[in-house]
């Protein structure tokens, strides 16, 4: 029906992309089923919503996995950077709790974290994103921007 072919195009499946967030810097958080999330560090929508990636409820229940991708200039490419490097020397863990928090992370001496950062782009690139946050749901239902209600959204529900 031309109602399920909208829903299938609004939809990308990953695993037959061969695409792994780990190889795009994917700094993890939760458990459960995985949800790709790219965020640029600098964005203001990107750090509420990663507010509420950091609710021990939906940690619970996903995983999130979110892509430093560096889309607001050349500060935020720096601190993307930075984040990649910083989680392949101290791990993803404190990487991603640098992240939530919003602290600096360390200064990055190339070529640490580049090809990291490089893959994320290309594929942004390549899956079409034109903006953060952008969002792929374990069905893979894809959302640009924060959902009005990240808890439905995840759960099939509307934007």
């Amino acid at each position: 029906s031309p109602q399920q072919a909208a829903d299938l195009a609004g939809r990308i499946d990953l695993k037959k992309l061969n695409l792994d967030a780990k190889d795009l810097g994917a700094l993890d958080v939760g458990e459960g089923q995985s949800v790709l999330v790219f965020v640029d560090p600098q964005c203001p929508r990107c750090n509420h919503l990663l507010a509420l990636v950091g609710e021990a409820d939906l940690a619970k229940r996903y995983r999130f996995r979110l892509i430093p991708l560096p889309v607001l200039g050349e500060s935020s490419t720096d601190i993307a950077l930075r984040l990649a490097c910083l989680a392949q020397t101290a791990g993803n863990g404190v990487a991603a709790a640098t992240l939530l928090d919003h602290s600096d992370p360390p200064k990055a001496e190339p070529p640490c974290g580049q090809a990291t950062i490089q893959r994320a782009v290309v594929s942004a690139l390549l899956l079409g994103i034109t903006g953060v946050p952008y969002l792929i749901a374990p069905d893979g239902r894809m959302h640009q921007g924060e959902p009005n209600d990240l808890a439905a959204w995840l759960a099939g529900g509307a934007p």
